[in-house]
């Protein structure tokens, strides 16, 4: 008779497993996702910091005090 207990348990048991495994893979995903975006963020910036170095804007700093 602990048969079919043993059954429903290995069951439930493998249920679980996926479920966690699931999850693992939806959050794994999320982060790739997130890696992605800041990846893209960052070439962004590093392009606009491109361009306003190569126009020269940030070599030409100008005291306002006079010092």
């Amino acid at each position: 008779m602990r048969f079919p207990s043993l059954m429903i348990s290995r069951y439930f048991s493998f249920h679980v497993v996926l479920r966690c495994l699931s999850f693992l893979s939806t959050l794994l995903q999320t982060i790739k996702s997130s890696l992605s975006e800041i990846q893209f963020a960052t070439k962004v910036i590093a392009t606009v910091i491109e361009a306003v170095a190569d126009s020269g804007s940030c070599g030409s700093f100008v005291d306002p005090l006079g010092v």
